[in-house]
């Protein structure tokens, strides 16, 4: 069981506009690659797991529980099993938790249904966050994947297993952000790719905010010290766990 904190720290500059409210779509891979691997397509080599700890959505249950209760909204977004399936569109804790693994990467649907949340909401800025650990299985072309979405702001974040893997997959998402800075590249075979996707995911909601997030692991009985500099006007503290244990 996987327990994470996350305390942002809110300067006083980031407090202009406190109430402004943004709307915040996530596309989340659910194929089973994340947590059932793959075959490489062309080799046929078996690739394990990229998320068997399901990182990706401790990340998005953090930000669940920072945005609930304020001006901003978080729509969780995650493919539908076959191409002419909806994709999945949930909101809340337990939805995203519930989310099922399958199917292929059909970004598609789940573009067109983040475009439609965009276009319905009241909220005047628009940040969509895109996240995957392959390559489109249906929209391969990124200048038609970025008209299916719209002109929200972009983020993206690739979770890989492959040099293979990456560079196709890196290279689609470079594409559909306007500034390479806006990625970020992960490695699933690295030790610590379960911090460091955890923090991909809260960094990306911390720069709504124009906060500094800090992450740790909690394991049952232990306690963690954050050090909050003198022009801190607000801290917020989220915990996620997968699975969801007992109340405070």
């Amino acid at each position: 069981m996987l327990l994470w904190a996350l305390l942002l720290l809110i300067l006083d500059a980031a407090l202009a506009n406190p109430t402004a409210g943004t709307e915040i779509v996530l596309i989340l891979d659910n194929s089973c690659s994340m947590v059932a691997g793959g075959v490489m397509q062309g080799t046929g080599q078996k690739l394990p797991a990229n998320d068997p700890e399901r990182a990706a959505v401790l990340g998005t249950l953090l930000i669940e529980g920072l945005v609930r209760g304020s001006e901003d909204r978080l729509t969780v977004i995650g493919f539908g099993d076959e191409r002419s399936h909806p994709a999945r569109v949930v909101e809340g804790g337990d939805p995203i938790r519930d989310l099922p693994y399958g199917g292929g990467t059909w970004f598609g649907p789940a573009l067109r249904a983040a475009r439609d949340r965009f276009e319905q909401s009241p909220r005047p800025h628009h940040l969509a966050i895109l996240f995957t650990d392959g390559f489109p299985s249906d929209v391969h072309e990124p200048d038609l994947a970025r008209k299916l979405l719209g002109s929200p702001q972009r983020l993206a974040i690739g979770l890989y297993g492959s040099e293979d893997a990456a560079r196709d997959g890196m290279g689609w998402l470079r594409a559909m952000v306007d500034d390479p800075a806006d990625t970020v590249q992960l490695d699933a075979l690295s030790p610590d790719v379960v911090p460091r996707t955890v923090d991909a995911f809260t960094a990306a909601y911390a720069r709504v905010l124009g906060s500094k997030p800090l992450t740790t692991r909690l394991t049952p009985g232990a306690t963690h010290t954050f050090d909050v500099g003198r022009y801190v006007t607000e801290v917020l503290v989220a915990v996620a766990v997968v699975p969801p244990g007992p109340p405070w």
